[in-house]
């Protein structure tokens, strides 16, 4: 019995990869929504472990440049991408944000939309490198574009993340 589950399930993995890699992508971000006791370094260091790990991974495809699976990638972009965001939702937590709060008061949270809007335009222009009807194009592998946009995306998300959580605020970090 607990042999044909075991079966079902390698089955279900290998014809739904990308699926695989969304659920495993979820399940960090669900627990730090969910947990609600003080979060700690060991936190922020598993969290930065796991996005070197992801990130290396697609940059290695990218100079490596063979062939993936499209779910393979989309699905490790998605694990990067939320593994970025439980890193820096982490470290504004840990301290950044009192830091950033005392440096630039409240702004910086709506400063957030330079970096990621820099982020984006770069992962565009890096995009145009396959466009077919432009000329001397720059050869440029698709998938640090891609981790671009993904970036751009994550810090987007982050800053409505600090806004709703008044991360920007002064008196959440009981500054005067």
């Amino acid at each position: 019995m607990f042999e044909w589950f075991v079966r079902l399930l390698e089955h279900f993995a290998s014809q739904n990869i990308d699926w695989v890699y969304f659920a495993l992508g979820l399940l960090p971000v669900a627990a730090l929504f969910l947990k609600k006791e003080e979060k700690n370094w060991n936190t922020f260091f598993a969290a930065a472990a796991w996005f070197v790990f992801c990130a290396g991974f697609l940059v290695g495809w990218s100079i490596v440049k063979e062939s993936i699976p499209f779910g393979l990638a989309t699905g490790v972009l998605f694990l990067y991408s939320t593994s970025l965001f439980l890193l820096l939702c982490l470290a504004v937590e840990l301290g950044l944000g009192r830091t950033l709060t005392r440096w630039r008061d409240d702004k910086w949270a709506k400063e957030m939309e330079y970096v990621y809007l820099s982020f984006g335009l770069f992962g565009a222009i890096m995009s145009l490198s396959k466009a077919q009807f432009l000329v001397n194009r720059h050869e440029v592998a698709e998938m640090p574009a891609a981790m671009l946009v993904a970036t751009a995306i994550v810090i987007r998300t982050l800053k409505t993340r600090v806004e709703l959580s008044d991360w920007n605020k002064k008196a959440t970090w009981g500054l005067t």
